[in-house]
């Protein structure tokens, strides 16, 4: 049977709810989390009344909390119970059922994986008015995958954070992060928030959300080696996934907030995984980094890692000594900081909220009203990031 949907209207809130998967580490949530609240700050602008909701199996979901968030268990903590995932989908599959119908929402926002958490988007699709899909860069066996293929066919929209595409319902808005030059603290601000002497540098180090299951190895063998060079003071991001050690010393500063990022203007150089928030935040701050890849399944660190280097964006380090990579981004520090000053700014959260109330708009002519300016905004946007 097929619900009817009500149209939106004044008389009631623009229902939008991300869908953000579980995974051991926090791509998902963030690049849905940042999109959120673009789109929050343009509804607010224009006078909407809005209901955004977060329905996630995260085991970080805590980093949603400005948001009304339903939380479902994760398959990470079924397995690592060792409870069946098997049986887990399919009562998964009736809570999302259920709540998706009860709300009605305008939007189901899916990230990555279009067959969803529990192969369940085909069932739950008739509850949403539309369905739209952030389709980062994915491992192309997997893009390619017949699974993958097929379910992207049930989207209304895709949003494409890379690359550049024919078919027509696909948006390309350039990089998704969470990096906000505006609220970034200045770099003297940085250095006296951690009580910096003059002569010391601020490392930052990461292991990516924390969830990868080398991070704490991972961590403390980068902490060991950076603590034998004497004029550096650490700042260690454990991600709000990270269950293993954290190390104290007077040089090192343990730090497990969500929004790290806004230090980033205060940072020296930093080591860090190649998962796609950290390597865009990191750019987009202009922090001269040494890249590593943690293996990751669809997500390919060492490509993307191959490729920012490639470009003279930062150091890839594959099985170098860490001091020599260490020695080599000293050397190549103003380099790199002067070829990340030329890199084209990203704006891919406020594209793609713009891309999603465009559509919203152009499917609801005379409801949407608010929105009908926005297609030429979105239009000359787009032009002048990616000309």
């Amino acid at each position: 049977m097929t619900h009817q949907l009500p149209r939106f209207s004044a008389n009631r809130p623009f229902k939008v709810v991300f869908y953000a998967i579980n995974g051991t580490g926090l791509g998902h949530l963030a690049r849905q989390l940042n999109i959120a609240r673009a789109l929050r700050s343009l509804l607010d602008d224009y006078g909407v009344i809005h209901q955004i909701e977060f329905l996630t199996t995260s085991d970080a979901s805590q980093v949603a909390n400005d948001f009304l968030t339903i939380k479902l268990p994760s398959k990470t903590r079924f397995k690592r119970q060792g409870l069946s995932v098997k049986r887990y989908n399919s009562r998964a599959k009736m809570l999302v059922s259920t709540y998706l119908s009860q709300l009605n929402p305008d939007w189901l926002i899916v990230d990555t994986a279009p067959q969803g958490a529990f192969n369940e988007i085909g069932f739950i699709k008739e509850y949403c008015k539309y369905l739209a899909l952030i389709d980062r860069h994915k491992d192309e066996a997997i893009a390619n995958s017949r699974t993958i293929l097929k379910h992207k066919k049930l989207y209304s929209l895709i949003i494409a954070p890379e690359h550049q595409s024919e078919d027509p319902t696909v948006r390309c808005v350039g990089k998704i992060h969470g990096f906000n030059p505006h609220k970034a603290l200045k770099k003297h601000e940085v250095r006296a928030y951690f009580r910096l002497q003059p002569e010391q540098q601020l490392v930052y180090i990461s292991a990516g959300g924390g969830g990868d299951e080398t991070a704490d190895k991972s961590i403390d063998n980068l902490i060991k080696t950076l603590l034998s060079r004497p004029n550096l003071k650490l700042l260690v991001g454990y991600g709000p996934l990270y269950q293993g050690h954290i190390h104290y010393h007077e040089r090192v500063i343990p730090c497990q907030e969500s929004q790290i990022s806004r230090f980033f203007y205060g940072i020296d150089f930093a080591l860090s995984a190649a998962g796609y928030n950290s390597f865009e935040e990191l750019l987009a701050a202009e922090v001269p980094t040494l890249f590593y890849a943690q293996p990751k399944g669809m997500d390919r660190q060492d490509l993307r890692a191959t490729q920012g280097e490639a470009n003279g964006w930062c150091l890839f380090w594959r099985h170098q000594p860490l001091d020599d990579m260490l020695d080599l981004l000293a050397q190549k520090h103003t380099q790199i900081k002067h070829n990340l000053t030329l890199r084209p700014s990203q704006q891919g959260a406020y594209l793609a909220a713009l891309e999603i109330l465009d559509y919203t708009a152009m499917m609801l002519p005379g409801e949407f009203v608010f929105a009908n300016p926005l297609r030429e905004q979105a239009s000359t946007t787009l032009n002048r990031e990616f000309t």
